[in-house]
């Protein structure tokens, strides 16, 4: 989709400007179709912070009419809530995505939804050996579907992880190959 691309794209620039269009965009598009909104709403709280990020992430879930959309919108709406110091309300939803994502292999093979679960485990500050395996499994499925673009944030939650566990030597190479492939990345796309 177009516009979602394209929020993406300029959110990279200007993280307002991006939540703004992808926004705009999901309102144009929320009567006809719900999943489609649910999705660009979803994209737009995972570029901003605060109260409107929270606020979007709500709308999100509110409108995603399918398991993956609902596990994925309720993983960001947890890691906002979480950077908003509300615990106990993440958590909630954590639980209830992790249902979501037990339920159906499927979801478990895609990387940026194991991703977000790290992401949200670590704010929630549970314990890096819990989240460890799906850190690694985030990795694994990355580089299996041969992800090159999202491979990069896949290594920095493994790093984060193994940062918590006190493995240095772990993080650093899992930043450093992060580093590196975006960098790649970004020579490709000029």
């Amino acid at each position: 989709d177009f516009r979602f691309v394209a929020g993406v794209v300029r959110a990279a620039e200007s993280p307002s400007d991006g939540e703004r269009d992808l926004v705009a965009a999901a309102e144009t598009v929320a009567e006809a179709d719900a999943g489609r909104a649910a999705r660009l709403l979803t994209a737009a709280a995972q570029v901003t912070r605060g109260a409107q990020a929270i606020e979007t992430a709500r709308r999100a879930l509110a409108l995603s009419p399918h398991a993956g959309d609902r596990a994925r919108a309720s993983l960001v709406l947890a890691r906002r809530l979480a950077e908003a110091e509300r615990y106990d309300q993440a958590g909630g939803l954590v639980a209830e995505a992790s249902t979501q994502l037990d339920s159906d292999p499927a979801f478990r093979a895609q990387p940026d939804m194991l991703v977000l679960l790290v992401e949200v485990m670590v704010a929630l500050g549970q314990a890096p050996d819990e989240v460890s395996e799906a850190a690694g499994t985030a990795v694994a499925c990355a580089r299996e579907l041969e992800a090159r673009w999202f491979l990069p944030r896949a290594l920095l939650a493994r790093a984060r992880v193994a940062l918590a566990r006190g493995s240095w030597s772990e993080a650093a190479a899992d930043a450093r190959e992060a580093h590196d492939l975006a960098g790649d990345l970004r020579h490709a796309a000029t």
